[in-house]
C-alpha cells in the first residue's frame, strides 16, 4: 500500500539523491533549481514554506499487511 502524506525537511535529502545530473535537475526543476542541489538553497528556490502551498510525499508502506 502507498501512503501518502504530507512532506518534510528530510524528504529534501532524498530528493537530492534522485537528482544526478545537471540534465536531470532541469528536467525535474527547469531553470529554477541549480546544480549541484545545496539542501538550503533547494528550500528557498521551490518556495519550501509559502503559506496555503503543500507539499507531499508518497511512500510505499512496509508494514502494511499484504492480502
Amino acid at each position: 500500500m502507498t501512503v501518502l502524506r504530507t512532506a518534510r525537511q528530510d524528504d529534501l535529502n532524498v530528493l537530492i539523491q534522485w537528482i544526478g545530473s545537471p540534465q536531470q535537475c532541469l528536467y525535474w526543476a527547469a531553470p529554477r533549481v541549480s546544480y549541484p542541489i545545496d539542501k538550503a538553497q533547494l528550500a528557498e528556490q521551490i518556495e519550501w514554506i509559502v503559506p496555503m502551498r503543500s507539499a507531499w510525499s508518497a511512500r510505499k508502506n512496509c508494514w502494511a499487511s499484504v492480502r
